[in-house]
């Protein structure tokens, strides 16, 4: 493998390789060797996808709301799990038990921006850029390239999309510099046909002030069917 991109995401597949005794050899990120075998059959319960229960809980935390997330396998190897870790730096009051495997998310009045490597977890760069709008100070998302080979050029359409919104975010090679802005609604936003967008501007959309549209959001379907619905029986 010459350019291994998002590694949290192979130490997942071989992770589940070594769980069903399949014998895999590696030289760090770039070679591997896997000898083939017929799978046993197992059972497993599915954890939570933390990359999907970023949004609500980004949502709560822009709201200054209390939400509880349960089935949060934090022993699971998953690399989005590392946004928690990096939302708690910022000043988010999360509380996770990993016994009860849970997340609660209690009312935070103020985040703070600070500087942040994305590349284990580049799923994340549009909703970051969003929550960085109101943290405090300045919000630097870096090592984030990756993220311009997503469904859209996640760089570039989330810093057209928010500026809609009266953001002051700037674009550059790697990543994005934000810094706090009061967003108001924007009647003209777009998914650009990107599932991450989408959710991410959801988000944005829910704690600015005034009415937002936003065009193309049936890419959610593609990772988290119902996502428009559960956001509206919990505000009813």
């Amino acid at each position: 493998v010459t350019d291994p991109g998002e590694k949290p995401w192979v130490d997942l597949s071989l992770n589940w390789l070594e769980r069903l005794g399949v014998k895999c050899h590696r030289d760090g990120y770039h070679k591997f060797s896997v000898t083939g075998r017929i799978l046993p059959a197992f059972n497993y319960t599915v954890p939570a996808d933390f990359s999907s229960a970023a949004y609500p809980v980004a949502s709560a935390l822009l709201q200054q709301r209390e939400l509880l997330l349960e089935n949060m396998d934090w022993q699971d190897p998953q690399g989005d799990k590392q946004l928690f870790s990096v939302l708690q730096k910022m000043g988010a009051l999360l509380e996770i038990d990993p016994v009860k495997k849970s997340l609660q998310v209690r009312r935070t009045p103020v985040m703070q921006g600070c500087k942040i490597d994305v590349n284990d977890f580049i799923d994340a760069v549009p909703l970051l850029a969003v929550i960085g709008c109101y943290a405090k100070g300045q919000t630097v998302l870096y090592n984030a390239q990756n993220a311009r080979y997503k469904e859209s050029d996640r760089l570039k359409t989330i810093t057209c999309e928010l500026r809609k919104m009266g953001a002051d975010i700037v674009e550059n090679a790697d990543g994005l510099v934000i810094r706090q802005a009061v967003l108001q609604g924007a009647n003209n936003l777009t998914s650009h046909q990107d599932h991450r967008i989408a959710m991410s501007l959801f988000v944005a959309a829910l704690a600015a002030k005034g009415p937002s549209r936003l065009q193309d959001v049936f890419c959610i379907e593609k990772t988290y069917p119902g996502f428009v619905d559960e956001y509206r029986a919990d505000r009813l």
